[in-house]
Parts: structure tokens; C-alpha cells; sequence
């Protein structure tokens, strides 16, 4: 029984044989089809198109299928005992020996002995002759379009190249703008950590994290944007608020040294403010000052301590200071001077914090001037764009 077991197996994989050539020949001729399609369309529209990804997969397809269908269509045992009984005239031998390989009776077992020895003699081959694929044309054809389809020169008929390189170089002129950007307010948080400003730190973090954020991809840079103007906006407003303490009344306040105090705190000077204090302490105690100089420049430094606000502490101190030239109300001489001092360390505090944030709007400020530069419209540079020229247009 082994020998017809063997001649009916040989045919079965004959069978598989014949299938996995008939169906895998028009699998990868469809296959071969799809991709020339592929690379033709990437050549001539530039889609940039994975082609070796995607003919990767369409292999893997074609196998797959070409050895589901060898399976579903491999025939059974039987079938393939009756193909060869057919196919040599040994009329029904071995498909029935394979039916009576379980009976004990004498004839069946003369009707599988019978089997056997014609079984020896059983060629898959003259079974199931090889014949002409069908499918060869399919294949043929469609590995000569995909060769031509390779052989195709890039058109880029659609500009689709020609917008991915602009879009790319507005990404790397984006990436390089905020690159220096996001430095140099990294240079000027330091500074305000070194000089201890505490109420610009936090604010000038803010606008470091916004500026590195537009280099996230294009649909992620609306919202970085637009923060980052928020927050410049915000610290305009109270940059401007900072350069507004300290600036002196216009035309001249009557004495010198009330004049030369208040240029000092209008160039936002404080050393040169801090020698004129000094300088008016001496004079006070050598005693060069007359009467009507200590009243002139008690009127002066009232006229400033206004033109400062009364709420402003400068203000008040300097009120406090002139009211103690007079010597008939207020606080001590020396006492107005300490509070002076004091308030003139605090508006250092201030003008350094208003340079800073100054330098900062300004770096921002040269960033946006720079995309505008370089020719990117301003949905680009939100990722909102939609295929536009440069120029916005």
C-alpha cells in the first residue's frame, strides 16, 4: 500500500507544482502591472511614492495568494489516485485500493496487491504533462511596462516636487530664525537669573519656550505662534509701563542738580543718580547751599517727584527728600536720603529688567522681520498654507 500512497502523494505535489507556476506567474504579472503603474506616476508627478516598500508588498501579496491557491486546490487523495488511473488506463486501480486499504476481504486485498505493482510505474509527470503557461504574456508584458516605467524621465507634470522643495526650504530658513532666536532669549534669561530680576525670569522662560516651539512640524506651529504673540504683546505693554518710571518732565526744573538727577534717570542711569544724591549730601553738610538754593531745589525735586506720580515710591521718596531741604515738615535729611537710596536701587532693578525685556522684544522682533524676509507669508509660517507661492501668494 505504500506504493500507492508514494504515486498518489507524487501527484498531489505535481498538482501544487502546476498551480503555484499557473498562479504565481499571473499574481506577479498583476503585481509587475501595479508597481510600472506606481513608478510611472511617481516619475512623471513626482508623488514620491515608496517604491521599493511597495514592491515589497505586492511580492508579498502575490506569494501569499499564490500559495493559498496551490492549497485550496490541491487535490485530495482520491482525486489525484483517479487523475493518474485516468490519465495511464489503469482504469480504477489505485483510487480503489485506496478505498479498500481497510478491508480484510481476498479480493480487495488482490485488487490493492494489483495496485501496488502498477503504482511502481507511475510518473508524475506523464500524469499532469507540462503545458504552456497561460499567464506568460501577463507577465511578460507587465515586466517590460515596469521597465519602461523605470526608464521614464522625472516630469514632475503637477510641481509637486518644486512645492515640497519650497516648503522645505521654508522650514529650514524657519528652523535657523528660531534657532538664534531661541539663543539669544536663552542669553538674556541668564542675565536676568545672574542680576536676580525675579519678575522677569518667568516672563522671559515664557517667550523662550514659545519661540522654540515653532519649530514644531507645520500643523503644530499655529499655536506657537500665536502664543509667542501674546506674549510679546503682554511684554510690550509692560515694558513700555517700566520705561514710563523715571522719565523726566520736560524743559528744565529749575536747579542744576535736580536737572542732572533727573537726565540720570531718564538715560536710565543710576550710578550717575546715586553720585548726584552723594554730591547733594556733601553740599548739604560743607553748607554751600543758600537758603534760596536749598528752596529752589526743594521746588525742583517736587516738580520731579510729579512728574514721576505721586504713587510712584521714587516719587514719594523724592517728596519726602525735598520736604526735608525746607526742614520744616517731613522726615530728616538723612533719613529722606537712606529712602531715597532705597527706592533708586529698586528703579535699577527696574531699568535693568526694562533693558532686558527690550533686548528680548527686539530679538523677536528681528525674527519676524527675517521670515518676512524671507519671503514667507504669514499662513506658512502657521502651517495654515494650502499650496501657496512664496510671498503669500
Amino acid at each position: 500500500m505504500d506504493e500507492v500512497l508514494a504515486a498518489v502523494r507524487g501527484v498531489q505535489r505535481r498538482a501544487m507544482l502546476i498551480h503555484i507556476a499557473g498562479t504565481g506567474t499571473l499574481l506577479l504579472g498583476l503585481a509587475a502591472a501595479l508597481l510600472a503603474v506606481a513608478v510611472g506616476a511617481d516619475r512623471l508627478l513626482a508623488l514620491q511614492i515608496p517604491l521599493w516598500g511597495l514592491a515589497g508588498v505586492l511580492a508579498g501579496l502575490a506569494l501569499a495568494g499564490t500559495l493559498a491557491v496551490a492549497l485550496a486546490l490541491r487535490p485530495r487523495p482520491v482525486t489525484a489516485a483517479l487523475l493518474a488511473d485516468h490519465a495511464l488506463g489503469l482504469d480504477t486501480r489505485l483510487s480503489s485500493a485506496l478505498l479498500l486499504s481497510g478491508s480484510a476481504d481476498a479480493m480487495a486485498r488482490a485488487a490493492i496487491l494489483d495496485a501496488r505493482e502498477h503504482a511502481l510505474s507511475v510518473d508524475p509527470r506523464r500524469v499532469l504533462p507540462h503545458k504552456a503557461q497561460r499567464f506568460r504574456k501577463v507577465l511578460l508584458y507587465s515586466t517590460a511596462a515596469l521597465l519602461l516605467a523605470f526608464l521614464t524621465p522625472r516630469l514632475d507634470l503637477l510641481s509637486l516636487q518644486e512645492e515640497r522643495d519650497r516648503i522645505a526650504e521654508e522650514e529650514r530658513t524657519v528652523a535657523a530664525i528660531t534657532e538664534r532666536l531661541t539663543r539669544s532669549l536663552e542669553r538674556v534669561e541668564t542675565r536676568a537669573r545672574r542680576l536676580e530680576l525675579a519678575a522677569a525670569v518667568p516672563e522671559l522662560r515664557s517667550l523662550r519656550e514659545a519661540a522654540e516651539r515653532l519649530s514644531q512640524p507645520r500643523p503644530d506651529r499655529r499655536a506657537a505662534l500665536s502664543s509667542l504673540e501674546n506674549l510679546r504683546d503682554r511684554i510690550a505693554d509692560r515694558s513700555r509701563a517700566l520705561e514710563a518710571k523715571g522719565r523726566r518732565p520736560d524743559g528744565r526744573l529749575g536747579s542744576e542738580t535736580a536737572d542732572r538727577l533727573a537726565n540720570a534717570l531718564s538715560r536710565r542711569d543710576a550710578d550717575s543718580a546715586r553720585r548726584e544724591l552723594e554730591s547733594l549730601k556733601r553740599k548739604l553738610e560743607d553748607e554751600v547751599l543758600s537758603p534760596e538754593e536749598r528752596s529752589e531745589l526743594a521746588r525742583s525735586l517736587e516738580k520731579l517727584a510729579k512728574s514721576l506720580g505721586a504713587d510712584e515710591a521714587m516719587g514719594k521718596a523724592l517728596q519726602e527728600l525735598a520736604a526735608s531741604l525746607e526742614g520744616d515738615r517731613g522726615a530728616s535729611f538723612d533719613e529722606a536720603l537712606a529712602l531715597t537710596r532705597q527706592e533708586l536701587a529698586r528703579l535699577e532693578q527696574v531699568f535693568r529688567e526694562q533693558e532686558l525685556l527690550g533686548e528680548a522684544l527686539r530679538e523677536v522682533a528681528r525674527a519676524t522681520r527675517d521670515l518676512g524676509s524671507a519671503a514667507l507669508c504669514p499662513d506658512c509660517l502657521r502651517g495654515d498654507c494650502a499650496g501657496g507661492k512664496p510671498g503669500g501668494t
